[in-house]
């Protein structure tokens, strides 16, 4: 749409981070009368330049396609409206660091305000009560809470069932595990992850998810790493229970966008809640190794692309043993 443009003037392509860092791309100068035409979910961006241009930019969607599956950028939302909180799932099996993963997250959010947290509690009554005491972290209109005596409990997918009928309207969903430690503006960061994601992926329904890298300590003195770089899940082997087991592996550097991921993690998946209302948790008993398998191959089946976050944002605790384990206590007998 304009003819000031001509052979030799340049685009900065170098301000991109993704061309500069060797990513494969295609430069297209904006010539005169010049019509580009690609898919939206394809990772596109304008250069700077150094000499005026016009363009036109049109989105075209099938007629029968329904609105929500359109690839359509979103704006980010304003923090302080309620279409812009943040439902944050954790299942809880007698786990003392429970308390302290709330504490972290809502003292590193930018927005405290828009989280709201579910928590179901696993836990013997007399010996894991102290566990409850959140008075020092958090708003009591923050929380919303389920209580169910340990030997009752089934496994993460009876627990995590449970935390999602908490949920009470808010746009994003956060799971998590009940021992993580975050970043600061982790919630930011995740809601301006998610837009770009939606933006590639087929559909525009998209959930960021990885395996965390570990941190160290517990409670107040707990320590997260200065690396913050990501982590892409893969798969590792087969059990003798012929579940697959997967690894993450952390990548040379961090990335300039999300990567698309070929697995889902349950112990840290970000999207918005239409994910909870399309492919919801359901009792399965003593399921484990094959939880997160389970989950993805519904959620692929409804549309969902699975993306790892370009950079460390949650870290999660991998050591058990400053706890009691719902597989320690099945094998117990308890």
């Amino acid at each position: 749409m304009g003819d000031r443009w001509r052979p030799g003037l340049k685009l900065d392509a170098h301000s991109s981070q993704g061309y500069a860092a060797g990513e494969p791309a295609v430069v297209v100068a904006p010539m005169a009368n010049r019509l580009v035409v690609f898919e939206s979910n394809i990772a596109h961006e304008v250069l700077p330049a150094h000499e005026a241009r016009c363009a036109l930019t049109v989105w075209f969607t099938k007629a029968n396609s329904p609105a929500s599956d359109c690839a359509v950028p979103r704006a980010l939302p304003d923090p302080d409206q309620p279409e812009s909180r943040i439902f944050v799932s954790i299942a809880a099996f007698r786990d003392p660091e429970t308390r302290w993963t709330v504490h972290d997250l809502l003292a590193k959010a930018s927005h405290p305000a828009r989280v709201r947290i579910g928590i179901v509690w696993q836990i013997d009554a007399i010996a894991d009560a102290h566990f409850l005491d959140l008075s020092h972290c958090v708003d009591q209109k923050q929380i919303r809470q389920i209580i169910i005596p340990d030997r009752e409990a089934t496994g993460p997918c009876k627990a995590r069932m449970l935390a999602q009928k908490l949920w009470a309207g808010e746009e994003y969903y956060l799971q998590i595990d009940s021992h993580m430690r975050f970043a600061p503006g982790w919630d930011e960061q995740l809601i301006h992850w998610l837009a770009a994601c939606e933006q590639q992926a087929q559909f525009g329904k998209a959930v960021l998810s990885t395996y965390p890298p570990d941190f160290q300590g517990s409670g107040l003195q707990a320590t997260v790493p200065a690396d913050d770089r990501p982590v892409l899940l893969r798969a590792s082997h087969f059990g003798q229970d012929g579940m697959l087991r997967l690894v993450g592996s952390r990548l040379a550097e961090c990335a300039a966008a999300p990567l698309p991921s070929l697995f889902w993690a349950a112990g840290f998946s970000f999207s918005r809640s239409q994910l909870i209302q399309e492919v919801p948790y359901e009792d399965l008993p003593f399921l484990f190794f094959g939880e997160e398998q389970y989950m993805l191959a519904r959620m692929s089946t409804h549309g969902y692309d699975v993306f790892s976050p370009p950079s460390s944002i949650a870290y999660h605790l991998y050591s058990r043993a400053y706890r009691n384990t719902f597989q320690s206590c099945v094998t117990q007998g308890e």
